[in-house]
């Protein structure tokens, strides 16, 4: 599955890449193809550390339905090049709402595949729930630094998230090079977890909440109409302690680290 997930979402990006859109009759302009994909040096989830150097990769299929409303299919995942890491490939469906020309509406359901993790390798205890079901809804806006603010609940985990993002894309074009810019992204999030691992008991302390935040620096640039290719820096950070159960999850590794990442962004 890990292979497929890669192999898959690099050949979608590499069609977008060598391939300028063409002109699309009505039917067809409803569809849209979104394809991400990302090396990362850590990879982190809601600001605790979940594995090492790996790639990340997303593909969305949408439809709009009506002049407003618009679904969407796909599979978001995130897999590290050791095996005794923690993979997670989440296949998941969404639905979004243009309420205003400034604010558009998001709800969406997703499942979680995680792989077996050991925790000889610093990771979650054997024998924790390895499949769970999230919803998740929120709104983003289409005002200046583009926030956004979404509320997640994984029904196996008990685990509810609240994440607020905003961003800014500095263009370059005008002083260096066509298509060059800089994005700049900043979050901050709370998340809080009855049972962690997917169990009633757990040794590590689950009822306590934890704030996490980040923020990441990318230098973009603009391949053709279809694709961007990017290459950034980031930084996140947690209020948890390393007793409590992400830390566990995060191998009671530093709560604050900086790290790196590289990706092709493309969409028809």
């Amino acid at each position: 599955m890990r292979k497929l997930s890669v192999i898959a979402a690099g050949l979608l990006g590499l069609v977008a890449v060598g391939a300028e859109a063409a002109q699309p009759s009505d039917w067809q302009s409803k569809f849209s193809l979104d394809v991400k994909n990302k090396f990362v040096s850590e990879n982190v989830r809601r600001g605790r550390r979940e594995g090492q150097k790996g790639f990340k990769s997303k593909v969305n299929f949408g439809y709009e339905i009506f002049d407003s409303v618009k679904v969407g299919l796909g599979v978001d995942s995130s897999l590290t090049l050791r095996n005794d890491k923690g993979d997670i490939v989440a296949p998941y469906f969404d639905i979004s709402y243009d309420a205003s020309e400034m604010f558009t509406l998001e709800a969406g359901y997703l499942h979680n595949f995680h792989s077996k993790l050991d925790p000889r390798n610093g990771n979650t205890p054997l024998g924790v729930r390895r499949n769970t079901n999230e919803i998740f809804c929120g709104v983003n806006a289409d005002v200046l630094l583009s926030p956004s603010l979404f509320i997640f609940y994984d029904f196996d985990r008990r685990e509810t998230a609240i994440e607020g993002k905003v961003g800014y894309n500095f263009d370059l074009s005008q002083y260096a090079i066509s298509g060059l810019g800089v994005d700049f992204g900043a979050k901050l999030g709370f998340d809080s977890s009855k049972k962690p691992y997917g169990k009633k008991h757990v040794a590590a302390d689950g009822k306590k909440g934890y704030c996490y935040y980040g923020a990441n620096a990318d230098l973009t640039y603009a391949i053709n109409s279809n694709a961007k290719a990017k290459i950034g820096v980031a930084y996140d950070g947690s209020s948890a302690k390393k007793t409590s159960w992400t830390g566990n999850l995060s191998g009671h590794k530093h709560k604050n680290f900086v790290w790196f990442n590289a990706s092709i962004d493309c969409s028809f």
